[in-house]
């Protein structure tokens, strides 16, 4: 189990016993949900870090400080990238291998209260979809980071799900 906490670390617990296999040591509280794939847990601070860390041993392998605003909802893998959500206003797209930026997007607005920091990003064939708190859920091109498309319509607020296309279309609109 691998887990953030108030204190400034991120530890890594046996799920048997509860016992400490490890814990690395930030320069704040560390509030965002941890997402892991293979032998990597990717994890976003208070610290305005990202950090991609070794499950086994608690190396940090690359941390990117380029972070507007605390981090603290939970991050996507999508294609090679890391994407996640600062209150600094913006998504971020980080090569998931290196920590390199690949882009920055931002909704416009000068009010870091509809940042998209609590959404959680999903996609699908190339688009990362979110619904931050400016109520406007968004389409963005996975490569580049320009926005696709933003519809207010709904009047959404960071919640979201994705089903695969061709299962809804067949099932709820007859395509």
């Amino acid at each position: 189990m691998i887990l953030g906490a108030g204190d400034g670390y991120i530890y890594a617990l046996k799920l048997s016993t509860g016992q400490q296999v490890w814990k690395l040591e930030t320069k704040a509280s560390v509030l965002g949900s941890p997402v892991l794939m293979q032998d990597t847990v990717y994890i976003g601070g208070s610290d305005h870090q990202f950090r991609a860390i070794d499950i086994r041993t608690g190396k940090q392998l690359w941390a990117f400080d380029g972070v507007e605003g605390a981090i603290v909802g939970k991050p996507l893998l999508h294609e090679g990238k890391v994407i996640f959500g600062s209150w600094g206003r913006h998504l971020y797209a980080l090569n998931q291998n290196t920590g390199e930026l690949i882009w920055k997007w931002e909704n416009g607005s000068p009010n870091r209260m509809f940042s998209p920091a609590m959404c959680t990003p999903v996609a699908n064939q190339g688009t990362i979809f979110i619904a931050a708190p400016d109520r406007v859920l968004t389409a963005i091109d996975a490569a580049n980071g320009k926005t696709l498309w933003r519809n207010k319509e709904a009047t959404v607020r960071e919640s979201i799900g994705l089903c695969h296309r061709s299962n809804f279309e067949k099932n709820h609109l007859g395509a």
